[in-house]
């Protein structure tokens, strides 16, 4: 059973140029873009203090770091207050596209909110006709109701304004294959593991794939390195393969730690985090589980004290094993 679709790999354009931005404001945005998201929130509450709890931008900002946690109720809240506060065009529309992607992801499978997510979209874009990322998602929203036609004409739309956008190769599979946007289609990747070796989801298809979004300096992916060894040792390397997908900084550390920990199996090191943002991952660790036909069975974010990961895999990784039996 899917536990969650995969978050949409769509990048909404920051609110200001920077030369227009309050410190805190360009601050938070720029803590928002490495991922530090607690620094981020922090930076956006203050400015907005600063503006008597009435910044449009700062709420949008607030939004976007709950959306990133996947804590969508609070992104919901926070983009409607950025809606409420908008001052111009460009802020509304900004505001109904948050709103629109947040629809999509609070009920993946439900139809009610595709058409919430469209009308979102298409207010964004009345507003703002030229928004590419509003282009983007309206053509997801449609794709979920089966309306493939109007779906692509969307995404077509993004790509001409942005052909080599940060959602590019995303749109472009999702024309070639529509299903993708109504199921939690993998997307399609290849990389260059540290022993040279190339891996893509062309050669792992039809194998059960855990990949392991983890870096040196993150204390909860230390402390499942055990378990992950674990699980290469239960599992045939010629049917389950994990791939750990490094978000380090300096290159010599990742190696030095792999070869120290003796990680044998894949390792890739993430250096632009071009995978992270094809998989939507904002939060380390993060573990995704992907079944032999390339969907996305579950998705593990962080570690649980009461439940190790080994555990949380544990049901759906053997029943996709002795369903398609590979063990």
């Amino acid at each position: 059973m899917m536990k969650r679709s995969i978050f949409i790999a769509v990048t909404l354009a920051l609110p200001l140029a920077a030369q227009e931005q309050s410190s805190s404001i360009k601050t938070g945005y720029d803590y928002l873009e490495s991922g530090k998201y607690s620094e981020a929130l922090k930076k956006f509450k203050e400015a907005n203090k600063a503006e008597h709890n009435q910044c449009a931008d700062c709420f949008l900002g607030i939004a976007m770091v709950y959306a990133r946690g996947e804590h969508f109720a609070d992104a919901q809240e926070n983009a409607q207050k950025a809606l409420k506060f908008s001052r111009d065009d460009r802020q509304r529309a900004q505001a109904h596209n948050l709103l629109g992607k947040i629809m999509l992801e609070l009920a993946p499978s439900d139809s009610t909110h595709w058409k919430q997510a469209e009308d979102e979209m298409r207010s964004a874009i009345s507003l703002d006709p030229k928004s590419p990322s509003s282009h983007l998602n309206l053509g997801v929203a449609l794709l979920r109701q089966s309306r493939d036609q109007e779906g692509i004409e969307e995404l077509n739309k993004y790509l001409a304004a942005v052909p080599t956008g940060p959602a590019a190769e995303y749109a472009g599979r999702l024309i070639e294959n529509p299903k993708r946007a109504r199921g939690a289609y993998a997307p399609d990747f290849q990389v260059v593991t540290a022993t040279g070796d190339s891996l893509s989801s062309q050669s792992l298809a039809g194998k059960i794939v855990v990949l392991d979004f983890w870096a040196t300096w993150c204390g909860p992916c230390r402390a499942s390195l055990p378990e992950l060894k674990d699980l290469t040792k239960k599992y045939s390397s010629r049917n389950v393969v994990l791939l750990s997908l490094s978000a380090d900084d300096d290159e010599n550390a990742w190696r030095d730690f792999i070869a120290k920990k003796q990680m044998t199996w894949p390792q890739y090191w993430d250096k632009n985090h071009h995978m992270a943002e094809l998989f939507g991952v904002h939060a380390y660790p993060t573990y995704i589980l992907i079944d032999p036909e390339g969907l996305i069975r579950q998705r593990i974010k962080g570690l649980n004290p009461q439940q190790s990961i080994a555990y949380r895999l544990k049901a759906e990784l053997e029943n996709l094993v002795k369903s398609t039996q590979v063990r």
